[in-house]
Formats: structure tokens, C-alpha cells, sequence
């Protein structure tokens, strides 16, 4: 800072003066506010030069960088586009940041404007009047792009858009468009039934691992299997388990493979997965035994497990054909 920039932060006249015709504006209040930064950073350096200190700003909070490039400080506009375009759902941490330190990098560009001479004070001096016009453009187009938007969808079809629900799989929610296109009523099909097959296939997996869970706590064999059965397996079940074998030839769990379980082992080592047929696999390792138990099922409302099919180098089974060989069907 050269003498004659120290003579004018001492002088409380004449730093207002300079301020003004710097910040070019004779708005009092502002000028005011200004000075009041200036003085405060000029006292933090020891009245030999600037030294920064938060204050606030929230012109600078809420535009951050084009309230730099609307004062010309170019440089923090870069730097802070840069790093609130980036910092995502954080661009609330650069934005303190600059409501915080505006008025220091506004009165520091000042500070050089001063010490760089008469001609460069006042080409440095001003504000860019084109970015209040920029400003206002790209909000013009905004809104023009959101009325369109709503012109168009909908208010509702907009507020799903941006909420990035894909509209498209909740015809059933909104009034169908009509329309003469073949094309697009197939689309449309099967954009649905691709919708169903996945919420379906989602639903047979929860009900495997719902079930696989309760192995993990240890419940008795067969009884958590029993509830989600089909209605037909489950009266084949009824069936066998009331002959006078009373179930012999179901030996084992068929859920575990086995007629005990590691639930330790059973929960580290389970993976459940569909099948390209829609079925639901189910593979873990039982006291060191790697197990694949295959499930096929029924879906109506909701799905209920139809069969459970075990294939090994031993033995071909299918609980389906056991219980109706053991209920004589």
C-alpha cells in the first residue's frame, strides 16, 4: 500500500469520496457500508495495509459470482463459479464463503485501483452494468422454459419431471394422450409390463430373503416356510402331512438343504439372485457345503412360493412332486 493509499484510509472524508466514485454510486448507505469494511480491514492491518476480515454480504451469498463480476473482480468470479458449480449439494460451504469475504476482495481491488494512479483508478472504477443484463436474460429464459414446461405437461407432469419420476410407468395416474401412432401404444405396453416384471420380480426376492432371515435367528425347520407357500402347495402340504406317514418322506428342510443349519455360517455367506426363467436363487454355504436351492413361484396380488427345486450330483428334487407323492396325487 503506497503512502498516498494509506492517506486516504485514514482520512474517513475522503475514503467515502474515493469509494464512491469507485463503487459509482451516490447511494449513501452504501457507500457507508463500504467504508465501514474498509476501515475495519485497514485497523486489522495495522493501518499499513489490508488484512482480511469476515463480514457479510448477502447480494454475494445469493449470485456469489456474477456479484464479483458485476464489481469486476473477475478472478473470484472464476474461482468461485468453478467451485460452487462443483461442490454439488455443498455449494452452500463456497457460498458462505463468499457472502463472508466479498466486501475484503471488493476493498482490496480498491486498495490497487488507489495505488496503480489516477488514469488506471478510474478504469478500474465502475461496475459491468452487462451482468445485471445477462442476469436478467437468463431468468426471462427460465421462466419462459418453466411456463412452457407447465403449458405443455401440466403442473402435475412438470413437478413429477423434476422430481425424476419417470412418468411414463404411472400412465394410470394421469389422463392417456391420444393418440393415432401404433408405435407408440406398444411403447407404452411395454414400458408397463417392463415396469410390473421388475416390481415383481423385486417382491419374489423380498420374499426369499424375508425368509432366509428368520433361518438366521434360528426358527424351527419347515414353519416359516409354511406361511408363504401357494394356496395349492400349501394344500398339498396339509394333505401329506395328515397320511398316515405323516410327512416321512420330506426328510430334510428344503429351504436349508439339510436337516440343520449354521445360522452364523447361513448369514455371512447367502446371495440371492433371479433368474432369467423369473425364478429366485438362493445360494450360502451350510457347515461348509455350498447349497443352491432354486425357487419358482405364483403371482397373482402377490406372489407365494409354488415350488422349491434342489439339483446336485446326489439327487434331483422338487418339493411340488414330493408332497404329492407323499399325499398319494
Amino acid at each position: 500500500m503506497t503512502e498516498q493509499t494509506k492517506a486516504v484510509f485514514s482520512n474517513p472524508k475522503l475514503l467515502r469520496e474515493k469509494l464512491g466514485e469507485y463503487l459509482d454510486t451516490t447511494n449513501t448507505a452504501k457507500i457507508e457500508r463500504y467504508a465501514l469494511a474498509a476501515e475495519k480491514f485497514f485497523a486489522a492491518g495495522g493501518r499499513e495495509g489490508l488484512k482480511s476480515k469476515a463480514t457479510w454480504s448477502w447480494a454475494a451469498f445469493f449470485v456469489h459470482w456474477a456479484f464479483f463480476l458485476y464489481r469486476k473482480v473477475n478472478n473470484k468470479a472464476a474461482l468461485y463459479f468453478i467451485l460452487i458449480s462443483f461442490a454439488s449439494i455443498f455449494a452452500f460451504i463456497p457460498m458462505i464463503f463468499a457472502g463472508m469475504y466479498a466486501k475484503y476482495h471488493v476493498i482490496k481491488r480498491f486498495e490497487v485501483a488507489l495505488d496503480s494512479g489516477e488514469a488506471m483508478f478510474k478504469y478500474m472504477s465502475g461496475k459491468a452494468m452487462w451482468v445485471v443484463w445477462l442476469i436478467g436474460i437468463l431468468n426471462v429464459i427460465a421462466i419462459g422454459f418453466i411456463a412452457g414446461c407447465i403449458y405443455f405437461m401440466g403442473v402435475g407432469g412438470f413437478l413429477m419431471a423434476m422430481s425424476g419420476k419417470d412418468t411414463s410407468m404411472h400412465d394410470s395416474s394421469y389422463e392417456i394422450i391420444k393418440d393415432d401412432s401404433p408405435n407408440l401404444v406398444q411403447n407404452k405396453a411395454q414400458n408397463n409390463n417392463i415396469s410390473q416384471n421388475s416390481d415383481t420380480q423385486t417382491q419374489k426376492e423380498q420374499i426369499i430373503k424375508d425368509l432366509y432371515a428368520k433361518y438366521m435367528i434360528n426358527q424351527e425347520p419347515n414353519q416359516p416356510l409354511l406361511a408363504l407357500l401357494s394356496k395349492d402347495t400349501k394344500m398339498l402340504w396339509n394333505k401329506a402331512e395328515n397320511t398316515d406317514d405323516g410327512m416321512i418322506c420330506l426328510e430334510f428342510d428344503p429351504v436349508i438343504d439339510g436337516q440343520d443349519w449354521d445360522a452364523k455360517e447361513l448369514k455371512k455367506s447367502l446371495k440371492i439372485s433371479s433368474l432369467p426363467n423369473g425364478n429366485v436363487l438362493a445360494q450360502f454355504a451350510n457347515f461348509g457345503e455350498k447349497k443352491q436351492v432354486e425357487y419358482s413361484f405364483i403371482c397373482d396380488k402377490k406372489c407365494a412360493i409354488d415350488d422349491i427345486k434342489i439339483q446336485t450330483k446326489e439327487y434331483d428334487f422338487s418339493l411340488l412332486n414330493t408332497l404329492k407323492e407323499c399325499s398319494g396325487s
